[in-house]
């Protein structure tokens, strides 16, 4: 997991715009607290929540691995019906950042991981002016004991 991490924070690093990367330790979970992170963000997470046997001895295993991306922004936009368009498109310009991170990641493989799948893509809903858009993606690692 951890070369999946480094190597997923490097791509990220390409990302034009990004000020913080890091492993998602709940920075943006204290509602009433300044995150300590410099906007906008990506947080990582990374889980194995299964793993299959691939021969009869149980020194290969091929496991499911589940990638959270977490896209952190201080949002302070308009996005009412009375916003005038060109003030629109600058506040909903964190949807470009969200693609740029999306075509980064969706296809692309490295060492120690098959491709990336994207899952989704979800908005959470939050009492604060942060915006955080969460980036699903799944792959497989092959792990070999010997």
């Amino acid at each position: 997991m951890k070369e999946i991490f480094k190597s997923l924070r490097t791509r990220l690093k390409e990302v034009p715009g990004i000020n913080h990367i890091d492993m998602d330790k709940g920075q943006l979970d204290h509602y009433e607290l300044r995150p300590s992170v410099a906007f906008p963000c990506i947080l990582i997470d990374l889980q194995r929540p299964r793993s299959e046997d691939r021969d009869q001895r149980g020194t290969q295993q091929t496991s499911a691995v589940m990638i959270n991306i977490r896209i952190g922004f201080d949002f302070t936009g308009e996005t009412s019906s009375h916003t005038p368009d060109e003030k629109l498109d600058t506040s909903l310009a964190y949807y470009d950042m969200v693609e740029l991170v999306y075509k980064k990641l969706q296809g692309w493989k490295d060492t120690g991981f098959t491709i990336l799948s994207n899952k989704g893509e979800r908005t959470e809903r939050r009492p604060d002016r942060y915006k955080v858009v969460n980036l699903p993606f799944g792959s497989q690692t092959i792990k070999t004991n010997s």
